[in-house]
């Protein structure tokens, strides 16, 4: 049984590879461990991400975002 996060009103800042892992969960789990940038990642990985992220308020920095788009993996 995973722990429950007590404090759920604290932010949270995602960087680029929660980030990204949170995106590809949402669109296509089945994708986790088949992408480069998340390849060491399995979809327990993500379960434990969205139950930590349930509930708070999400921030991503301008540099998260230009690290994804200009990726070259």
């Amino acid at each position: 049984m995973l722990p429950k996060y007590r404090n759920r009103s604290t932010p949270v800042i995602l960087d680029s590879g929660p980030f990204l892992l949170l995106l590809i969960g949402l669109y296509d789990s089945r994708m986790i461990g088949e992408a480069k940038r998340i390849k060491d990642y399995k979809p327990i990985h993500f379960n434990i991400l969205i139950q930590f992220l349930a509930g708070r308020k999400i921030f991503i920095t301008p540099d998260v975002l230009a690290e994804l788009t200009y990726s070259h993996d």
